[in-house]
């Protein structure tokens, strides 16, 4: 249980970490190659006073088209393979039931005792 936990807190924090971290820098880094006259004082870099407006349109959409035909190529790649999975947590059932078997027969079988297992379904 713990493990699963662990992984639906993986689930949930990537995205956000991968989401808020590089692509304000991303599109920053953009919107600044856009840039046609920079604001120079005292030798450095300061704002951006005019940008290549038809540049900076391109750019910016471009970009948000490309992040989203990446994201729709990945739910349609999710949507055509999701079908090949099936019930995962029936595997573990069965698993967890044959561990406890064998730790019980282990446990007899010290005491000199001999256990009748009578199979049955698992639902």
């Amino acid at each position: 249980m713990v493990y699963k936990f662990n992984e639906y807190a993986l689930k949930k924090i990537l995205p956000c970490i991968s989401g808020f971290i590089p692509y304000p820098v991303v599109y920053g880094a953009l919107v600044d190659s856009a840039c046609l006259i920079w604001e120079k004082s005292c030798g450095e870099t300061g704002n951006c006073w005019y940008y290549d407006v038809p540049k900076l349109n391109y750019v910016l959409h471009g970009t948000s088209a490309l992040f989203s035909t990446f994201d729709a190529c990945n739910s349609l790649g999710i949507f055509f393979l999701a079908s090949r999975v099936h019930d995962l947590y029936k595997e573990d059932s069965k698993l967890k039931i044959t561990s406890v078997l064998r730790k019980v027969k282990l446990n007899l079988k010290e005491k000199g005792m001999t256990l009748l297992v009578l199979q049955c379904a698992v639902a």
